[in-house]
């Protein structure tokens, strides 16, 4: 067993046993330092793998408190003791598994990828899932029928279970894998993301300093991403002795996006925004969306309503500079590329990696006069 999971698992069974209910905070990191004579990286480690779960969650210079927005996914030991035997191979190509093309960020990343794996003489073949978990259980079924030297898995769906757990155990068992963005919950397999809780929280934080207080949040449900950006944008608001209102929170997925967004602003998403002065959109494409749906209501930008974004993305039609978080893409797949080959030679190795999110102001928020 390595140093950290002896802290998960301590901190899991003080949970269980109610030693540590919502809300609690946790010990520090120097006592848990010392209390298990462990580096920090262990500590910190241990803490990284119970906030993907969704049950700690850290306010920087506060401390780790136990998560009151989501239940933890208690991972399978089994599992787990699968994933660390992959199967070797003397292939040269890399499976990259990606949601679609059309999405923004993907010509950066794959450039990245591209660049890491070439270099080190692999070779990549794409699949796409386009966004379906339908799909991507027909793409694991094949990988289970080739042989490549690892996978480089952008998910599908990820807040969702997997439709074929069966399956996926043992495409993981089979390859090593190394998941970008978001991990699937449930399932410790290394992952290169940036920090969606602190990126939520970040800007949301942005808004306040602004003096900002009635924020609302629109964020994808059916991605990890969307929900952790909800849990930052919480913390910051109860960090600075604000409400979190669900009435202020309003969540869409991919199926429901193209419909409620297409020529007006859905009514109920025209009451979540009832009152706000700001809003935290999921991403870019949602931040234009609305800023061309508030202006086509009369609304100003940001006048009347701050809007800010997520992904610092390039759209070369729009000339208004968005307040949003920047997204590493090209060096998060230079990165994921990297880690998955260190963990093809060296399956011990911990491939996984966090980019800081950073502010990077724009055009669209206004500073409000306290």
């Amino acid at each position: 067993m390595y140093k950290y999971e002896k802290i998960t698992s301590w901190i899991r069974e003080q949970i269980t046993r109610g030693n540590y209910s919502s809300g609690s905070k946790l010990p520090t990191e120097m006592s848990l330092m010392q209390q298990f004579s462990v580096s920090r990286q262990s500590v910190r480690r241990a803490i990284q793998i119970l906030e993907e779960e969704g049950l700690l969650y850290s306010i920087q210079g506060s401390g780790i408190y136990v998560n009151e927005l989501l239940k933890p996914a208690v991972p399978d030991a089994e599992l787990q003791r699968e994933i660390l035997r992959p199967v070797r191979t003397d292939s040269r190509q890399i499976a990259l598994v990606h949601m679609e093309p059309a999405e923004y960020i993907f010509p950066a990343r794959i450039s990245g990828i591209y660049e890491a794996l070439e270099n080190a003489g692999y070779f990549i073949n794409l699949f796409f899932t386009d966004n379906r978990s339908e799909k991507e259980i027909q793409i694991f079924r094949q990988l289970l029928e080739g042989d490549y030297a690892g996978i480089l898995l952008d998910g599908t769906q990820s807040a969702f279970p997997r439709l074929d757990e069966t399956l996926f155990r043992q495409v993981i068992h089979k390859y090593p894998t190394v998941m970008m963005e978001s991990r699937y919950q449930g399932y410790h397999l290394p992952c290169v993301a940036l920090d969606d809780i602190l990126g939520g929280y970040l800007i949301t934080r942005h808004l306040i300093e602004k003096g900002h207080r009635e924020i609302a949040y629109i964020g994808r449900s059916d991605y990890r991403q969307g929900i952790k950006r909800g849990q930052g944008y919480a913390k910051a608001l109860l960090e600075s002795g604000l409400e979190v209102e669900p009435g202020r929170m309003f969540w869409y997925t991919l199926d429901t996006y193209p419909l409620l967004f297409k020529n007006t602003l859905p009514a109920p998403c025209a009451d979540t925004l009832s009152g706000c002065t700001a809003i935290v959109c999921y991403n870019d494409q949602v931040a234009y969306d609305m800023i061309y749906l508030l202006e086509k209501q009369g609304l100003r930008i940001p006048e009347d309503i701050s809007v800010t974004g997520y992904d610092n993305a390039s759209f070369p039609d729009l000339h208004r500079k968005l307040t949003t978080i920047n997204h590493p893409k090209k060096q998060l797949g230079i990165k994921a590329a990297e880690n998955l080959l260190r963990l093809i030679q060296d399956p011990s190795f911990d491939a996984n990696y966090t980019f800081r999110p950073e502010v990077v102001t724009g055009e669209t928020v206004k500073k409000l006069t306290i």
